[in-house]
């Protein structure tokens, strides 16, 4: 259910619903208040709609058709901007950009100033006395074509800063930081101190009837219902034994995961059990950290490229990346074993490594920057500064491990020496640690 709200509330398409519907209401009530109200006693009459009918559909049409020609400009620079992203930052970053609210409510504001000044438009009408003119839906109809004129020029400049560079990395890192925050937050559960293996030799030990669970179709995997699927292995006195991890790929009939009891088991609840995953056609950050983190790189790697040939944005990058690991350095991944109350294993997950992340930040990167010290120096520089927030010895090694790598490419490739100097000094400081 978290992942099909995000994906309603990140398409393009939410924000201007939305506000369309809000603007048909405004248009039934304000049309309500001309037809009951006494023009004569309102205190504000000087500044209402003082021509006829025709006038009034004159200046609704105009708006009308003013709001269509702004919204046809406003997706044409969006598919613009679409365009120059996907070539200079990579295809994944194009949902960033959709899922912008900033984009979103400049569209759904041309849409719902149309829509209203399309009803308020049909309703005028009638002769002599029963002639029936909205002043005030008119008015307001005038004012909200000032604000979609401001709205314009909000867009053009949102636009122009939202295709910067440091404008994309920086919404990469927010999504990140988000997903951080989600993913590696306290689990409420019971859990085991025991490794993987520790608990699969466990239960294999104990459990005699072993049940495999296949995937319903092929695609990414999105999300895992942990919470949901620990209570019904816990109902059903089952232990879960997943065997892939969010962000996966898996083709159709590929195994996921083990059932396994005691007792001999339905193969119909593989049906049941398959339900607790969701697989679609694209990964999504919802449960996932590397999908964020790869966001990034991707920039970085582009700029990297001899076309682009940017080193200065794979430098943010990196920053970026390094900010990231110490908000790693601050947090703990979700348990990997979890118990019932009873202290039953009921789920065993397939889950993240330190050094599995810090590779994800900057193996790629290192690839692409080994005739480049500087990017090089970089990383260094951006490990040193997560070292002292790192309290797991697992982290500690894989940062280790990898500033070992970056030395060692850099004094090979080294051409600049007070570079190789400076370089030297902060793996010294890492290494201190």
């Amino acid at each position: 259910m978290n992942l099909l709200w995000k994906k309603i509330v990140s398409s393009l398409w939410f924000v201007p619903t939305l506000m369309t519907l809000s603007s048909i209401f405004a248009a039934a009530g304000l049309l309500w208040v001309d037809d009951t109200i006494t023009y004569s006693k309102l205190p504000f009459q000087g500044f209402l709609y003082g021509g006829d009918k025709e006038g009034a559909r004159a200046v609704l049409s105009t708006i009308a058709s003013s709001m269509v020609s702004l919204a046809g400009v406003t997706f044409s620079i969006t598919l613009v901007a679409l365009t120059l992203a996907s070539s200079q930052f990579g295809p994944r970053l194009l949902r960033n950009f959709i899922s912008d609210k900033g984009n979103q409510v400049v569209i759904g504001t041309f849409i719902s100033t149309f829509s209203y000044s399309l009803l308020v438009l049909l309703m005028i009408g009638g002769t002599g006395k029963e002639e029936f003119i909205p002043k005030i839906s008119v008015v307001f109809a005038f004012l909200l074509s000032i604000v979609s004129l401001g709205v314009l020029i909000y867009f053009i400049h949102h636009m122009a800063s939202s295709i910067q560079a440091e404008s994309v990395i920086t919404s990469s890192f927010k999504a990140l930081e988000e997903a951080i925050h989600n993913f590696m937050q306290k689990d409420r559960s019971v859990t085991a101190s025991i490794s993987r293996n520790d608990a699969r030799s466990t239960v294999q030990a104990k459990k005699q009837w072993v049940i495999p669970v296949q995937a319903t179709h092929t695609g990414f995997l999105q999300t895992i219902n942990f919470e949901e699927i620990s209570e019904w292995a816990s109902e059903n006195d089952l232990v879960v034994d997943i065997r892939v991890q969010v962000g996966d790929f898996v083709s159709i009939h590929e195994l996921i995961a083990y059932l396994l009891s005691y007792k001999h088991l339905n193969p119909e609840l593989t049906k049941k059990a398959t339900s607790f995953f969701t697989i679609g056609s694209r990964r999504t950050p919802v449960q996932e950290i590397d999908f964020s983190i790869k966001q990034i790189v991707e920039v970085a790697v582009r700029a990297l490229s001899p076309g682009i040939n940017d080193p200065h944005t794979a430098m943010t990058c990196i920053g970026y990346l390094g900010a990231g690991l110490s908000l790693v350095a601050k947090k703990n991944f979700p348990p990997i074993v979890e118990m019932d109350r009873n202290e039953d294993i009921r789920l065993i997950k397939k889950s993240y490594t330190y050094h599995g992340v810090v590779g994800a930040c900057f193996n790629q990167i290192q690839i692409y920057a080994t005739s480049n010290i500087y990017v090089l120096e970089e990383m260094l520089l951006s490990i040193r500064k997560v070292m002292p927030l790192v309290k797991h010895e697992e982290f500690k090694a894989a940062l280790i491990e990898k500033s070992e790598s970056l030395i060692h490419d850099l004094r090979k490739n080294g051409k600049d020496q007070q570079a190789v100097v400076r370089a030297n000094r902060i793996y010294d400081e890492i290494m201190q640690y």
